[in-house]
């Protein structure tokens, strides 16, 4: 059982980790830049804050697969506004926060293709990797038969569910503002939402299901 089970995580690896052996992506000129390239305040912080808490790995997948070979708005070098938008997702910062480092006009421009313009094509993507990355029905059968107590042979999947306090002037998907009975949360006796995933029984998160307020 061990043997399969090696061999198919191997598989996965050779045809879906093919990423650690890529160069850098030439990105596609989009807008017509003046020569002169900005410099991003502090972007030696930047790099040792993401580096700190993710390592070389996540970091390159993010700007060779995620953040891609796309021209992003900006006087700034392109790798860097990929590095902003990760620190952002690190670090907890609101989008006016990041002004430390460029204007918040700036980054929003570069905030909103990422997020909102290119939102479906991601979204595609991260289904996409989530299925093939981590896991399969085999890896998930063999891990279950090593793991699992003895009467629960069968269990592959597990649900979650994370619960976080939120603000009370956000917006829902069409830009209205939320009143405070949408967002209540049960567990806090407060503001807040629900984000549930699905992840297998090496605790691979394979599925992430839309919020819930």
């Amino acid at each position: 059982m061990d043997k399969v089970l090696y061999s198919e995580i191997n598989n996965i690896i050779i045809n879906h980790w093919k990423f650690l052996n890529n160069q850098w992506p030439f990105k596609i000129n989009k807008y017509r830049h003046r020569t002169e390239i900005k410099n991003i305040n502090n972007i030696e912080a930047v790099k040792a804050e993401i580096y700190s808490k993710l390592g070389y790995i996540p970091v390159f997948f993010f700007l060779t697969v995620i953040f891609g070979n796309y021209d992003y708005k900006g006087l700034y070098r392109n790798i860097e506004k990929g590095l902003l938008l990760l620190y952002q997702l690190i670090s907890g910062n609101s989008i006016r926060e990041m002004y430390e480092f460029i204007p918040y006009t700036s980054f929003y421009d570069i905030y909103r293709e990422f997020w909102f313009d290119k939102y479906k094509e991601l979204n595609d993507l991260f289904d996409k990797l989530l299925e093939h990355m981590f896991s399969n029905k085999i890896i998930r059968i063999l891990s279950a038969g090593i793991k699992n107590p003895q009467y629960f042979k069968q269990i592959t999947l597990l649900l979650d569910r994370h619960d976080s306090q939120i603000h009370y002037n956000v917006k829902n998907n069409n830009n209205k503002i939320l009143n405070k009975s949408d967002l209540y949360s049960y567990k806090f006796n407060k503001a807040g939402f629900r984000i549930q995933l699905i992840c297998d029984i090496n605790e691979m998160i394979l599925f992430v299901l839309k919020s819930i307020l």
